[in-house]
């Protein structure tokens, strides 16, 4: 009996090591706001206007930034009020 007992003993530990395995390193890729805004239909403005502004590429730097973004929606009434056919072009 005492010779089973070490067998499922000495089983369990082995089962506990091995399946304690870290495994979950599945850590998500780092997006940059231009990522980000890009990957939203909402902010495509937005996106525009960092390309034509050539501020997309400053964004997706290694520095840290904090963007303030405008739907298209926030956009749209900007432009409206600032008269006929203005655009983000």
């Amino acid at each position: 009996m005492k010779k089973f007992s070490k067998i499922i003993g000495i089983a369990l530990l082995s089962l506990t090591i091995f399946s304690c395995s870290d495994d979950n390193n599945n850590t998500p890729a780092q997006q940059t706001i231009t990522d980000i805004a890009v990957a939203n239909p909402d902010l495509s403005i937005l996106v525009t206007a960092l390309t034509r502004t050539n501020l997309a590429g400053t964004l997706d730097g290694s520095g840290q930034y904090t963007v303030f973004a405008p739907t298209n929606a926030a956009f749209t009434t900007f432009f409206t009020s600032l008269g006929a056919n203005v655009t983000v072009n």
